[in-house]
């Protein structure tokens, strides 16, 4: 182990209580508010899938000091449920594709793109879905990709999703919420399954001199709880980690990163902001239900001066159980 290597037992050493942090566990209170979905148009080339989103984070969603409340706003874990939902939603109705072809459909990748600053307005967010392309795999006729654009409030995702090959079809219409079409929210994913799942973070090695982490990372179930879905996108590759968990993990090995590079830590930090998050899964990705070793790197890390204050910009690459990640990070450093 050389000099700049450091280790903890766990992430919680380096960053805090879990409990307290966003990537820790408060993403997982989050409550998204649907409003009524209504499909525009007489064509999928020219039709949009509509909604509205309001937005619940709970008090402790994040937690730095005693003496601050932090101001939620929507983030990239928002925008990957979310984002998710509203491609599931547009593509079981242009293709009507039913709970079995749901099961065996999964996102291959999702390009997020943030706004120049940040959504702090979480109530009645505007939702809108559209099909940007959609083409029968060459080696495999059964089977389609289909590229889905969302936008949520100031938010882009633009998700790739394979799924079984079906008529396309489009017709006008409107339901009550995004469960009439796609089954209760409780037996899906990106409905609300994901809030009762977990990632344990071990072993945290950290290389300043290589800008790396390296962990060990198992998923865990909240007791209680469906951790299983039975419905919706991705079910069939159940155990397997999800988006949401890639992200979370190599974020918070990222943060550890940051705060021992500028020898900080996340009390005096200030909030990360992903300008552009890129997710793409694996074909063959790992079922495995045990540990998983990540290990997440720091590129084109360096400094710049922004408004009189020093900002750190680097990218993040990282990978879980098959699902790699970049994201374009930028953080102000904290005076000194």
């Amino acid at each position: 182990m050389s000099n700049a290597t450091l280790s903890w037992p766990n992430i919680d050493a380096l960053l805090g209580p879990g409990d307290e942090r966003f990537f820790g566990r408060g993403y997982r209170g989050v409550r998204y508010g649907y409003g009524p979905v209504v499909v525009e148009g007489d064509s999928p080339s020219t039709g949009l899938l509509l909604a509205r989103l309001s937005t619940g984070y709970p008090s402790n969603w994040s937690s730095k000091k005693a003496d601050e409340k932090l101001a939620p706003h929507l983030s990239t874990v928002d925008a990957v449920i979310v984002g998710t939902e509203l491609a599931e939603l547009l593509l079981t109705h242009a293709f009507n594709l039913d709970p079995s072809q749901r099961r065996r459909a999964w996102v291959r990748r999702l390009d997020i793109k943030a706004a120049s600053s940040p959504q702090e307005d979480l109530r009645d967010l505007p939702l809108e879905a559209a099909l940007l392309d959609s083409a029968v795999l060459e080696d495999a006729d059964e089977l389609t990709v289909s590229t889905v654009r969302c936008l949520i409030g100031s938010m882009t995702v633009t998700a790739q999703v394979q799924h079984p090959t079906a008529a396309l079809q489009w017709q006008a219409t409107r339901m009550k919420h995004p469960d009439a079409l796609l089954g209760p929210a409780g037996r899906r994913y990106h409905g609300r399954v994901f809030a009762s799942r977990g990632q344990r973070v071990t072993d945290v090695a950290l290389d300043l001199q290589a800008l790396t982490a390296r962990a060990s990372v198992e998923l865990t179930s909240e007791r209680g709880s469906t951790t299983i879905p039975t419905e919706g996108f991705g079910v069939s590759h159940f155990p397997a980690p999800t988006m949401v968990d890639a992200f979370v993990v190599n974020l918070q090995l990222a943060q550890a990163l940051l705060y021992q590079l500028d020898g900080g830590d996340r009390t005096n930090s200030n909030t990360l902001w992903m300008r552009s998050t890129q997710l793409v899964a694996d074909v063959h990705k790992s079922r495995n239900s045990g540990a998983y070793v990540v290990t997440v790197a720091l590129e084109n890390a360096r400094t710049v001066p922004v408004g009189g204050q020093i900002w750190r910009i680097s990218d993040i690459v990282g990978e879980l159980g098959g699902v790699h990640l970049r994201c374009a990070l930028a953080h102000q450093l904290p005076s000194s």
